[in-house]
């Protein structure tokens, strides 16, 4: 994400200019160094500014939407498990900890889960 946000204000978003007197030197009013993590599901103003060599200003603004589009990865898979059928306690604290695994995702620190669990099934399922 940070590459397609940094390339975005390389290329002023879009924006050109040209001006009869010289060379048109750019700026913008993006932060200078932004954390990645705050970059996930947003959208960013910036003005960007073209200034020739008279002293003359042109402005436009820009807005850049970033969406998150990466899956959480698992860094610990779920772990099979064995429970005491008459153990409920056992089965929810497996259900709880999320079979015991571990996931990451670099835009939410508190991950939503769930389970396909449906209840005990004695001929053998879940």
């Amino acid at each position: 994400m940070m590459d397609v946000y940094y390339q975005w204000l390389a290329t002023r978003g879009g924006a050109t200019a040209r001006s009869t007197c010289g060379d048109v030197i750019w700026g913008n009013n993006a932060p200078t160094r932004i954390i990645e993590k705050f970059l996930c599901e947003r959208e960013i103003e910036v003005s960007f500014y073209a200034l020739d060599l008279c002293g003359d200003v042109l402005t436009t603004n820009a807005t850049i939407t970033i969406v998150d589009t990466t899956s959480p990865t698992f860094v610990q898979l779920p772990s099979d498990a064995n429970i005491c059928s008459n153990s409920i306690t056992q089965l929810n604290e497996y259900l709880y900890a999320n079979g015991y695994s571990i996931a990451i995702d670099q835009c939410t620190e508190n991950l939503l889960w769930s389970n396909n669990y449906s209840g005990f099934n004695p001929s053998g399922g879940s």
